[in-house]
């Protein structure tokens, strides 16, 4: 797929399964912009805030690297990154109604002499990407000879004042908000019983993160306001404080679609736009995850069983014994699980 956002000045192109580098006005190693002219609608209380950078302190990169089993190693091999936080509207509908938002930004600094922001992301809904400029630094090194790396965790992470409280015990995901399963099913049961308990666990889960969302000191609840439309003003006002008249951007997988909403609305702010793997804004994330998931199954009844019945393997001697002993091994994990490195290994996390 490939789709063409044209803005004022600026052209993004958007290649599906690879990343696309677009060039705009100006050079990579563009000299220092001057001061940017404000957005219209920033109040000054806003626009006016100086970023006080600092180390990353240890408890913010804790709580960036929940879940992680080698959190203390990995935030010990972090330096130079430092961070600082920004004040916000709560709601940019009403930016000067008093009500307000913080979240944490992240910077890279660059090593060339005349560097840009290049704001990063590498997608997960609801994730933080305060760690992705060590991320793509560490596989793209010279990055860093024409930009300052930028990471955050916006609205509704765990370090922002709109942090949502999600129960993982009962999501059962091992790969949102960072967090362990929940055990005892397996989710390739297609029974009834079976996908009744699992329609019941994610409307439960909706339910309390929502419930243990941040509120306001007013007591209203701040969910309403952790949207793209909101984020991207927010990222914005990072911009106009970085005094970068234009940006670069690097996106990857759900990262594509914040990217996509972000140079739409902001289009004379967009300078290089990398949007990688993108996610098909024409199709709803369930219509997107349901082939990801028949692609799959597919793959293991026409491709992976037939390939292990020729082995030899205990499995079986023909596909359909193959994943019979599958589904038998699925069975006998979820309801004992074992513990590996530490970690205990389920059908959701293996």
């Amino acid at each position: 797929m490939r789709m063409v956002l044209r803005g004022r000045k600026s052209r993004v192109v958007l290649a599906a399964g690879s990343a696309l580098l677009i060039g705009f006005a100006g050079s990579v190693t563009a000299t220092a912009a001057p001061a940017p002219e404000l957005e219209p609608g920033v109040p000054a209380g806003y626009a006016d805030q100086e970023l006080r950078w600092h180390p990353c302190p240890s408890d913010l990169l804790d709580h960036a690297l929940a879940g992680d089993g080698y959190a203390a190693a990995r935030s010990a091999v972090l330096p130079g990154l430092d961070c600082a936080r920004i004040r916000t509207p709560l709601d940019w509908a009403h930016p000067a109604d008093g009500r307000e938002a913080t979240f944490w930004i992240s910077r890279l600094p660059g090593t060339g002499g005349a560097t840009t922001p290049l704001l990063t992301s590498t997608g997960g809904s609801g994730a933080g990407t305060l760690l992705d400029p060590h991320s793509f630094s560490g596989g793209m090194p010279k990055l860093r000879e024409s930009f300052d790396l930028i990471g955050f965790d916006a609205r509704g992470t765990s370090t922002s004042s709109t942090a949502q409280s999600c129960d993982p015990a009962v999501s059962g995901d091992p790969g949102l908000l960072a967090t362990g399963p929940r055990e005892g099913y397996d989710v390739l049961d297609f029974s009834a019983p079976s996908v009744a308990r699992q329609l019941d666990d994610a409307r439960r889960w909706t339910e309390r993160c929502l419930a243990g969302a941040a509120t306001t000191p007013d007591g209203a609840s701040t969910a309403p306001y952790i949207t793209y439309w909101q984020t991207v003003r927010d990222l914005d006002l990072v911009r106009q404080l970085l005094r970068a008249d234009k940006w670069s951007y690097l996106g990857v997988s759900q990262g594509t679609a914040l990217g996509r909403e972000l140079a739409r609305t902001f289009p004379g702010r967009v300078d290089r736009w990398v949007l990688d793997s993108v996610v098909d804004p024409l199709r709803s994330p369930n219509e997107v995850l349901q082939e990801r998931y028949r692609a799959r199954q597919r793959a293991v009844e026409a491709e992976f069983a037939p390939w292990v019945a020729t082995r030899g393997t205990a499995l079986g001697d023909s596909a359909e014994r193959v994943l019979a002993s599958i589904t038998t091994l699925r069975a006998d994990l979820a309801a004992r699980p074992i513990r590996l490195l530490g970690v205990r290994r389920s059908p959701r996390t293996t």
